[in-house]
């Protein structure tokens, strides 16, 4: 086999994050069949791939790359080592919202996933499976950056999830996840508190200070102050 090199974008995401646009987003494929998938592939049978796409409810484009991700691998006498962030969002986002309780069940062993996978199918944490956790952590993540049910349900199919396996409203499981979260999503929590502070600067062209963060004015643009000093800009903010 031949060398495959990935491609990193540099501050490719607003808050200066790096972006992996090829490797690490080949899909799992949940749902597809890989024997009938391979054999499409290698019979060159590209009737046969869309049937396969058809059953899973996917894109042709998500099975062939359901594939390439499990063809990837080290060279004779070397080893492929994957190295991740665990929950990394999640957890910063509990850290700038001060939940310190989230914060120290996750330091002792509690997954978030799987513990909101329990909340919304209402199962113990051991009674979940790899589906409802497969699930539940594009449900986590999109709730958590504040989507509303149909964002949700098109952020959740990017994951390759097929929400209506699962039998709950988007609407509901949005309420649910922002009740068992009140430091981000209540009237007084993160949220409306870097709102309420925000419309000062803007407003008012006052700085603010919520939590770990530092919002100021500089020349008609609202600046975000980081904890690691990194600062993200918003441009003619209003």
């Amino acid at each position: 086999g031949g060398r495959i090199r990935d491609m990193f974008q540099y501050a490719s995401g607003r808050t200066g994050r790096w972006v992996s646009p090829l490797l690490h987003n080949l899909t799992k494929g949940s749902g597809i069949d890989p024997a009938a998938a391979i054999g499409a592939v290698l019979d060159r049978d590209a009737e046969a791939l869309a049937k396969v796409a058809w059953q899973a409810g996917v894109p042709v484009h998500e099975v062939v790359a359901s594939l390439l991700r499990k063809i990837v691998a080290a060279p004779e006498g070397r080893s492929l080592v994957i190295g991740d962030f665990s929950t990394i969002e999640v957890r910063v986002l509990l850290w700038l919202a001060g939940d310190s309780e989230k914060l120290s069940a996750i330091a002792h062993g509690r997954d978030p996933y799987s513990g909101l996978a329990a909340d919304l199918f209402g199962l113990t944490v051991g009674e979940v499976t790899g589906a409802h956790r497969e699930f539940a952590k594009p449900v986590f993540l999109g709730c958590m950056f504040g989507m509303g049910a149909k964002t949700l349900l098109e952020y959740v199919a990017g994951f390759g999830v097929q929400w209506g396996d699962f039998g709950l409203n988007a609407g509901d499981v949005v309420e649910q996840w922002r009740g068992l979260h009140p430091e981000v999503a209540a009237r007084d929590g993160l949220w409306a508190r870097l709102e309420s502070a925000g419309r000062m600067v803007v407003e008012q062209n006052r700085e603010q200070q919520v939590g770990l963060l530092r919002l100021r004015p500089l020349d008609g643009d609202l600046i975000v102050d980081l904890p690691a000093g990194r600062r993200v800009r918003y441009a003619d903010a209003r």
